[in-house]
């Protein structure tokens, strides 16, 4: 009896841990990829907990007709989907998969573009705009640049436990000329939220970096996987160094 419920305790069983981007926008169609997970042999669908979001198989074309590419997906948002925190399940040989927290908001959204280290490189947006990036590792930033107007309350929202993201980071707001104004870390547990009334008129700076005061660490997240967009799940083993991973975290910079 006991080698037997060690035998079914060792079956393999889907698993996921990060999609990316970890949302989309109401009303458009977003490949999505499965980053990381176990067991995802034959992994073929992406499953939803409302109708209106569905996700097809990306296909190349081969030889013997369109071949699926593993682990990538069209996932459409339908124009009636209300804005909130949904799950997302991975489906394959193993069975269904644990849920993820996928996000769905009015915003567009981009990807960051790497690299971006530098000021130089900053990835550039319009206020308004949700950008989903990736932190490789401890020596990682990110930074994006966008333009403001004196006297608008700008307001820089960065997810990463809300969307089952185990990134510690830091925000910190430089001018165009790299001073630096302000900077936010861990108001909301390990997630930032800075407010910002700009000054003048010109291009402002948001550098993202794994926090220098807490150290790279592990964050075990309880609920749904990625801006900030978290949940659920079995989670990674504790003990995991963030610097061994690529940690996602989503930052929406908005109008007030």
């Amino acid at each position: 009896m006991i080698a037997a419920a060690s035998a079914q305790a060792q079956l393999p069983q889907t698993r996921l841990y990060v999609v990316d981007p970890p949302g989309a926008q109401i009303g458009t169609i977003t490949e999505v990829t499965i980053a990381r997970g176990d067991d995802l042999d034959e992994v073929d669908q992406l499953l939803f907990n409302h109708p209106g979001i569905f996700a097809t198989q990306v296909t190349q074309p081969s030889a013997s007709g369109p071949q699926p590419v593993a682990n990538k997906f069209r996932v459409a948002v339908a124009d009636d989907v209300p804005p909130g925190r949904y799950e997302v399940r991975a489906s394959g040989l193993f069975g269904v998969s644990n849920p993820r927290t996928f996000m769905i908001g009015r915003d567009p959204e981009i990807r960051e573009v790497e690299p971006n280290n530098e000021a130089a490189q900053a990835t550039p947006i319009e206020v308004d705009t949700i950008v989903n990036g990736v932190i490789n590792g401890a020596g990682d930033i990110d930074i994006i640049r966008f333009t403001a107007k004196a006297s608008q309350r700008i307001v820089i929202d960065a997810q990463a436990s809300r969307i089952d993201s185990r990134l510690d980071s830091q925000i910190t707001l430089h001018d165009a000329n790299g001073r630096p104004l302000k900077f936010s870390n861990n108001q909301y547990g390990p997630d930032d939220l800075l407010v910002f009334d700009v000054p003048a008129d010109g291009e402002y700076l948001v550098e993202r970096a794994i926090s220098p005061f807490r150290g790279v660490q592990t964050i075990t997240i309880g609920c749904p996987s990625a801006p900030t967009r978290t949940s659920v799940s079995p989670s990674q083993p504790r003990g995991r160094r963030a610097r061994r991973e690529s940690l996602h975290c989503m930052v929406t910079i908005s109008r007030k």
